[in-house]
């Protein structure tokens, strides 16, 4: 993994935590091969590192997003993270690698399981675990805005 992949997931560590009086962060309707989901949008390496962290649970048709631009291998890590989830990395609107149902991390941040993307992407979808197989998302699944 490239050093400053690694540099990023190990400054999680030092982020504090969001509080309750942070503002909910925007959404976007998503369809993946046609299946809907309002996904909440991490754009900024704040949001991003604290993504879905203490979440208690996630409803089957919400998740997170996290845009990358330029496009670039991406780690992601499940440190304090309270629930599974699936991680869908994405190409150019195409699926191009993802994790089955990654376990929450409770360990140090530098004990935590590291999931890389295997090439640069644009974007990485967070989902409830096991969605990704109920929905028979694979390689090539698109991903593209509600009409």
């Amino acid at each position: 993994m490239k050093l400053l992949g690694l540099l990023t997931i190990l400054m999680v560590s030092l982020l504090p935590m969001a509080s309750a009086s942070e503002p909910p962060l925007p959404t976007e309707c998503l369809q993946i091969d046609g299946h809907k989901f309002t996904v909440e949008i991490a754009k900024t390496p704040e949001q991003q590192q604290r993504g879905l962290q203490h979440r208690k649970h996630l409803k089957a048709d919400k998740g997170m997003i996290f845009l990358f631009s330029p496009p670039s291998q991406q780690a992601f890590w499940m440190k304090d993270c309270d629930i599974p989830l699936d991680l869908l990395y994405f190409s150019n609107n195409q699926l191009v690698h993802y994790v089955d149902s990654a376990p929450p991390c409770y360990m140090q941040a530098k004990d935590c399981p590291v999931y890389a993307s295997e090439e640069p992407i644009d974007s990485v979808v967070e989902l409830k675990a096991g969605t990704r197989q109920k929905l028979g998302f694979k390689t090539g699944s698109e991903l593209k805005l509600c009409p």
